[in-house]
C-alpha cells in the first residue's frame, strides 16, 4: 500500500518561493510503515532575475520612504519629551512602507517575475 501528501513550504531567499514537497510513505503487508519513505522536492520559486529586480526596487522604495519621513519629522521633534522618537518612528515607518511599495510594484511590472 503506498499514501501520497503533498504539502507547500515556505523556501527560497527570504522566504519568497514556494516548494512543493510531496511525501510517498509506503506500508508492507503487514500494516506497518516503510522505514524511510521517499521524498521529492520540486521547487516551483521565482528566477534569480525577478528575485533581484524586487531587492533593488525594495532598497530604492525604503530610500525614497525614508526621504519623505525624514523631511515630516522635524514637524514631529517639537512635541515635548517624546518628538524625537515620534521623529524617528516616522522615518522608519516610511522607509518600511517604501520597501513594501516599492518590491509588489517591481513584482507586478517585471517580466521575470
Amino acid at each position: 500500500m503506498r499514501v501520497e501528501r503533498d504539502s507547500n513550504t515556505k523556501g527560497g531567499f527570504l522566504g519568497l518561493a514556494n516548494n512543493k514537497v510531496k511525501t510517498i510513505e509506503q506500508y508492507t503487508m503487514d500494516g506497518s510503515i516503510h522505514k524511510k519513505p521517499i521524498t521529492v522536492k520540486e521547487g516551483n520559486g521565482k528566477s534569480e532575475a525577478c528575485i533581484k529586480a524586487i531587492g533593488g526596487a525594495e532598497g530604492t522604495g525604503r530610500l525614497v520612504g525614508s526621504s519623505i519621513g525624514t523631511a515630516a519629522a522635524p514637524a514631529l521633534s517639537n512635541i515635548p519629551f517624546v518628538g524625537w522618537v515620534a521623529a524617528g518612528w516616522v522615518t522608519m515607518f516610511s522607509g518600511n512602507q517604501g520597501a513594501d511599495i516599492g518590491g509588489s510594484m517591481a513584482e507586478s511590472m517585471s517580466e521575470d517575475c
